[in-house]
């Protein structure tokens, strides 16, 4: 078996010996909302050869170190509407072939400093859109230098303070922040770092001014 696929199946109890030695899948789809007992298992799994995961509709309140097994070749993550409030730091420490990931509609609120600085060097698309995140700080995306797509639509950003979260982003192409509540443009200072940028989405916030020097 290489490919798995279950959608819509309320309460099904996957097992974890499913994936063992004998069962090569490179590519998991699950969809099928179910108590967390079913997905905490994870960690069980034998996902060497796993190039593409998706988990969607569990109720996963917090990732954290523990939660994945090493999966050398994973680089395709999707765990979106999972009710995920929280990201610990190193939780992508098994992780080190990521390239596209997507935490799009879950809970989160806050992202911890360098929560994204462990072995996330690869990751070329990051998808944080529908959240609850109010705020970022200067080492949100700490570790990501390879980025070249983020999406932050669709949250609660205010970006009252005066920070460089995108600093570091020197590869950046393509930046979502439509449908917040963004009011200031910090002449400038928001940008900072993204020499690349090429596409900036800001629809649908509460910007009623544009300075001189706020795209420098």
């Amino acid at each position: 078996l290489k490919e798995l696929e279950i959608k819509n199946t309320p309460g099904t109890f996957i097992h974890s010996e499913l994936f063992t030695s004998k069962n090569i899948l490179v590519k998991v789809i699950l969809n099928c909302t179910s108590s967390s007992d079913t997905i905490l298992s994870i960690e069980k799994w034998h996902a060497d050869l796993l190039e593409e995961l998706t988990l969607q509709d569990f109720l996963i309140p917090k990732l954290d170190p523990c939660f994945f097994p090493n999966m050398p070749k994973l680089n395709y993550l999707e765990l979106n509407n999972n009710e995920i409030s929280k990201i610990e730091l190193d939780s992508f420490k098994n992780l080190n072939q990521l390239e596209i990931l997507d935490l799009s509609n879950n809970e989160i609120e806050h992202l911890e400093p360098n929560v994204f600085s462990n072995n996330l060097f690869r990751l070329r698309e990051l998808n944080l859109s529908e959240n609850k995140i109010c705020s970022l700080n200067n080492e949100s995306f700490k570790g990501l230098e390879n980025l070249n797509q983020l999406k932050l639509n669709r949250n609660a950003l205010e970006f009252k303070t005066d920070v460089t979260s995108f600093i570091y982003l020197k590869r950046l192409e393509r930046l979502y922040l439509g449908h917040n509540e963004i009011v200031t443009l910090k002449n400038g200072l928001l940008f900072e770092g993204l020499s690349n940028l090429e596409f900036l989405e800001l629809k649908k916030n509460c910007i009623k001014r544009i300075e001189e020097d706020d795209f420098k």
